[in-house]
């Protein structure tokens, strides 16, 4: 009973957290709230990609014994968000393509504006 108690836990815990810290500011640290989201085209699923990459990186290396076993844990937690964080960054995806592609404008805009002054 107290696997199924943990397992379901740790399954709500990563239950497309990519996607959410993709898409709302308040997964932010305090200081950077003011800031928008990154809104990226299935930012959330690359967000847990890397972060899958960096733990087995450090699991590789095992440098530091003493936390493998988180490195173990997390790099098993965000393996399993990358499914769940693919299905929530494809319904966000009208967004995030919106999103995307206005800052591509305002750049390639505002770029060639301080090119020509």
């Amino acid at each position: 009973m107290k696997k199924l108690v943990l397992l379901s836990a740790l399954g709500l815990c990563a239950s497309g957290c990519g996607t959410l810290r993709n898409v709302s500011k308040f997964s932010a640290p305090l200081d950077q709230r003011s800031e928008s989201p990154p809104m990226l085209v299935f930012g959330g699923t690359r967000d847990d990609l890397k972060k899958v990459g960096t733990h087995l990186e450090a699991i590789g290396k095992g440098e530091d014994r003493q936390s493998l076993p988180n490195h173990i844990l997390m790099s098993t937690a965000h393996s399993l968000d990358v499914p769940l964080s693919l299905v929530g960054d494809a319904v966000t995806l009208p967004a995030t393509a919106n999103a995307s592609m206005e800052r591509a404008v305002n750049d390639y805009y505002l770029h060639a504006e301080d090119e020509t002054e």
